[in-house]
């Protein structure tokens, strides 16, 4: 059984894509999608988990979800607005800065001076 300690929510399901049971996915959080084998939804407060079949990046923001046996809009629309959780294991070491983090500061050499932004 899966527990709410063994899961880290990362996102969301916005909306279906096409008639073939896609789900359009925005992310929140950094976790290591290449060893994600399901995504973990709340269906009536158990924990479910639906195993991904494959996934395309539409652009900077939305990710394309195909899942196991949701083969059409009806069964991907009882999907949509929903959390997305996965396995803590895989979210990224909070510990660790993304390089976003670094975006704005400004590099100054104590010989050459301010170097840019």
């Amino acid at each position: 059984m899966i527990t709410e300690a063994d899961i880290a929510a990362v996102g969301k399901t916005t909306r279906t894509h096409g008639v073939h049971g896609e789900l359009a996915c925005t992310f929140d959080t950094e976790f290591d999608f290449d060893r994600c084998t399901c995504f973990i939804f709340d269906m009536d407060a158990i924990f479910v988990p639906f195993f991904v079949a494959a996934h395309r990046h539409k652009n900077d923001t939305t990710t394309l979800v195909k899942i196991d046996d949701i083969d059409d809009e009806q069964a991907a629309r009882a999907l949509c607005g929903k959390t997305i959780y996965v396995k803590k294991e895989l979210v990224a070491d909070n510990d660790r800065l993304s390089l976003d983090y670094f975006v704005g500061f400004d590099i100054v050499d104590t010989q050459l001076g301010h170097i840019g932004t």
